[in-house]
């Protein structure tokens, strides 16, 4: 948990002092902005982030607004709404890869069905790992299954990292993301080494 910061230190830096009336604006209405965002699903660091900049947009209109308070609430959940959105897609990309980099060839054999093919590669993980992979079968996103197992989210995130590299060492090889790039030639890769 990020330490508390009064509204005080939260003061949006902008080039010459703000107006004496949105200084006592900030500070009255900064908790109570931070309370919206909450209430909207933001976390505190999301938060934060909404509220600082729902405020420079409030200080950039100061003179044209008649309503700040209503004016910065509004900017305040479309912030958290863009932050959420943002978060959305990102993951969205983020299980399009996993999904896509362990897919197997069409005419490669089915090793995902064979179950002693799975045991055998389940049983290069650790014990950890296994734990992830189970919640990624319940169809979780990474985000979520560090939340269902009390990890941080990096922690997952290398967890993954290292799940590959230790397939890849058993010789198992992802496949290649199927989504083109510019540039990118569609090659067939070999799930296994010995398949090479």
């Amino acid at each position: 948990m990020a330490p508390e910061l009064d509204a005080d230190s939260q003061a949006p830096q902008t080039m010459g002092d703000p107006p004496p009336k949105y200084v006592g604006f900030f500070r009255d209405h900064y908790r109570e902005l931070m309370r919206v965002a909450m209430y909207t699903g933001a976390v505190e660091d999301e938060a934060h982030d909404a509220v600082q900049d729902a405020l420079l947009e409030v200080l950039k209109r100061w003179y044209k607004i008649e309503d700040p308070m209503s004016y910065a609430c509004i900017t305040v959940i479309n912030n958290v709404r863009k932050i959420k959105r943002s978060e959305r897609s990102r993951l969205s990309r983020q299980n399009t890869y996993l999904v896509e980099s362990f897919e197997r060839p069409a005419d490669e054999p089915n090793i995902w069905i064979d179950r002693d093919g799975v045991e055998a590669m389940l049983g290069e993980l650790t014990p950890g790992q296994r734990e992830i992979v189970r919640e990624l079968l319940q169809e979780l996103t990474p985000a979520e299954v560090a939340e269902v197992l009390g990890r941080s989210y990096d922690a997952v995130r290398t967890a993954l990292t290292d799940m590959r590299r230790r397939l890849r060492a058993a010789g198992y090889e992802p496949r290649p993301s199927t989504t083109k790039r510019r540039g990118d030639q569609e090659s067939q890769h070999p799930t296994r080494e010995e398949d090479r």
